[in-house]
């Protein structure tokens, strides 16, 4: 992120943005480190890892002396609409990392939703109900369910 985008934005700590951001918002991270010219290739690739976006999908509470942890999408990578690779980045709540909402999911957004030990973790993000009951028949998760996404 240019130094222009940070200072639009609002930053958070990574507990703050879990307590403001429904499952599905598009979420910025930065170190607020100033972006390296393109030239540099290895040090603006290490400033990505640190400096870059995802969809929330997930978030864990602390437990046992554990700050908890959350979790984003970042991307899927593969060809003819096969997914090769999932690539996913989790943050602790305790990170040094600032963190702001860039998307919100639109008004009327129905999450398909698995849990694994009861915490709910995002399969799809759809426009309306009817979406994401299109989107369960093609895609089965065992014990998916759907839940309309507050603002």
């Amino acid at each position: 992120m240019t130094a222009t985008a940070i200072a639009q934005l609002q930053l958070m700590t990574a507990a703050e943005i879990c307590a403001a951001a429904p499952l599905g918002t598009i979420i910025r991270y930065t170190d607020l480190a100033p972006e390296p010219p393109l030239r540099f290739k290895n040090k603006h690739a290490a400033w990505r890892r640190s400096n870059a976006q995802g969809r929330l999908i997930s978030v864990t509470p602390g437990a046992n002396g554990h700050p908890g942890h959350f979790t984003l999408h970042e991307g899927d990578f593969g060809t003819a609409n096969v997914v090769v690779i999932t690539f996913r980045k989790t943050f602790a709540l305790d990170s040094s990392l600032r963190f702001a909402i860039a998307q919100r999911p639109a008004p009327g957004s129905v999450a398909v939703l698995t849990a694994w030990n009861g915490i709910p973790e995002l399969q799809h993000l759809a426009a309306s109900h009817k979406d994401a009951e299109d989107w369960m028949r093609t895609h089965q998760h065992n014990g998916a369910y759907l839940e309309p996404v507050s603002p």
